[in-house]
């Protein structure tokens, strides 16, 4: 975790714990959108850091390696706090425990096959003051240079603190959308009403200043 001097002198964090419900994910939906510019999805290559300023930290870019693998290209600090370490080049799979690793796949797969804007909301098995460890990840479509979708652009918030890590999770609620229209959800899956940060963690603050630095793996 990096920290800064005040100009007091006092040492104080530099990372902000933003909430689940945190702009981000608007942010980083409404810079998808306006880059599609008609089109279904944009390309790899249109994306341009500086389109999301304020979302960097909860930034990624995946790519597909195999039928609902996928493989974490750039990522934003956020996703290395959850996990305690650099994630650039981990599969995305990293961030689920085991039992969710096969519902996260077909999701994955959803995305480069249909291809369809996934909306996946998350808990972990820990505490966040008195309700369970919550998340969101949000995963958009992107062409590569060959037209192919096999990139996507994501956005992952946790409500958890930066101790005890690395912190997995399951998937709670998962909402899909073809990009002509709505695409079949698993058996069980309730998408209806995503749960909130106010229901599942309470008492969560905001402390210092976002990091907005996104680990460049050659994308």
């Amino acid at each position: 975790m990096q920290q800064s001097e005040t100009p007091m002198g006092r040492v104080v964090s530099m990372f902000q714990r933003k909430p689940v419900e945190s702009d981000c994910f608007g942010e980083v939906e409404a810079y998808w959108q306006s880059l599609c510019d008609g089109r279904l999805m944009p390309r790899r290559a249109e994306i341009d850091p500086r389109g999301i300023v304020g979302a960097l930290d909860r930034t990624f870019l995946i790519e597909r390696i195999a039928p609902g693998i996928a493989r974490i290209r750039l990522a934003g600090n956020h996703l290395s706090d959850l996990m305690g370490m650099e994630v650039r080049g981990m599969p995305l799979s990293c961030f689920f425990l085991p039992g969710a690793r096969t519902a996260l796949a077909d999701a994955v797969e959803c995305v480069f096959s249909e291809p369809a804007r996934v909306d996946l909301w998350l808990a972990g098995p820990g505490k966040v003051t008195k309700g369970r460890m919550a998340a969101r990840m949000l995963l958009l479509p992107l062409r590569d240079d060959a037209g192919q979708v096999t990139r996507a652009l994501g956005c992952l918030s946790a409500s958890a603190p930066m101790i005890g890590a690395p912190h997995r999770f399951t998937i709670s609620s998962d909402n899909r959308r073809t990009l002509i229209g709505y695409g079949d959800r698993p058996a069980g899956q309730d998408t209806t009403n995503p749960p909130t940060v106010i229901d599942t963690v309470k008492g969560a603050r905001q402390r210092g200043k976002p990091r907005l630095t996104l680990i460049d793996g050659g994308a």
